[in-house]
């Protein structure tokens, strides 16, 4: 994770939800991870794939389990992800595709 510049939305495929307090993880092989507090979604930080969608808690309660069963007919959105780089001066620039 430390020295990795990573660019993504800033928003949860799965409700729109802000990714501003998601929590990151780092996987098994070294690859990081960022997890949604809002319905527990995992995608991989650098290919913006999928790793859980909306996963159900033990919690029967669990608000978590509300927004899994919303979902589960729902096919999985990956995380839009953009190329990024840091310049000498510590500038960061990030490629976001625009259509004409």
């Amino acid at each position: 994770m430390a020295g990795q510049l990573y660019a993504t939305s800033a928003f949860s495929p799965a409700f729109d939800y802000p990714l501003l307090d998601a929590e990151l993880e780092l996987q098994a092989g070294g690859t990081t991870s960022v997890r949604s507090r809002l319905d527990g979604s995992l995608f991989d930080l650098a290919s913006g794939k999928v790793q859980e969608w909306c996963p159900k808690e033990e919690s029967p309660f669990s608000l978590r389990n509300l927004f899994a069963t919303l979902k589960e007919k729902a096919p999985p959105v990956n995380l839009k992800v953009f190329q990024a780089r840091a310049d000498s001066r510590g500038n960061v620039e990030v490629l976001i595709p625009v259509q004409a």
